[in-house]
């Protein structure tokens, strides 16, 4: 059986590191803390697939993949936006939601002048608040007020999971991520992602992608608005 290439296994991670990296949600929305030890209430994020073992070896014929397998890291970063959003949903079911005008609710988000604060709202409500004639522009914000957007983070969240009336907004100080760290076998660095070859047969590898996560919501760091009109 021929032997996988080294720099291809290297490849492999880093590159899939990186895209987890670079797509990560945890950060625009919370506290994230590593952490190497675990209890019940950590969620596994994860993928499990089998793949041609001839694109980690080392002068391939007849395959179409790329040792850098595009796609993977980003697949468990969403994999953690979509348990937040979960999370988040849960955690505002007994949160009382102020009811409000356009007007007003734009009014309040004029307020927030803190890169704390983040802003989770449904493509189309984002659009008719801020990018609509009525919403909220640059030529709002003038002498001393830093432009809004550049401020809060503003993050779009699916119709399907979130009101397209509804805009809540956090405060991530104080809002935990505890993210279980693994000792990568190829670049001997701590990730919070953790990648596994199991190299069992001749024409295939079985690849593991996964992180360990556990998100912690206080009610008090939530404020759900609601428009009314």
């Amino acid at each position: 059986m021929t032997k996988l290439d080294p720099q291809k296994r290297i490849r492999f991670h880093e590159s899939i590191i990186k895209e987890y990296n670079d797509s990560s949600f945890s950060q625009k929305v919370a506290e994230t803390i590593r952490v190497q030890e675990t209890n019940r209430k950590y969620m596994q994020i994860g993928i499990k697939q089998k793949y041609d073992r001839k694109f980690l070896e080392k002068n391939p014929e007849g395959t179409s993949y790329s040792s850098e397998l595009i796609g993977m890291g980003r697949v468990i970063a969403y994999g953690e936006r979509d348990y937040f959003i979960q999370k988040l949903l849960e955690t505002c079911k007994d949160i009382n939601e102020i009811y409000t005008s356009k007007e007003e609710a734009i009014s309040i988000l004029k307020k927030i002048l803190t890169t704390e604060d983040v802003i989770l709202i449904s493509p189309e409500l984002k659009w008719n608040i801020f990018y609509s004639k009525e919403g909220i522009t640059s030529a709002d914000f003038t002498k001393g007020n830093n432009l809004f957007l550049n401020r809060a983070e503003i993050i779009p969240i699916p119709q399907k999971a979130l009101s397209e009336k509804l805009i809540i907004i956090l405060n991530k100080k104080g809002i935990i991520w505890n993210k279980l760290i693994f000792k990568n076998a190829e670049t001997k660095k701590e990730e919070t992602i953790d990648i596994t070859i199991e190299d069992n047969t001749q024409k295939e590898l079985t690849l593991t992608f996964r992180s360990v996560n556990e998100i912690i919501i206080p009610k008090e760091k939530i404020k759900k608005i609601r428009i009314s009109n």
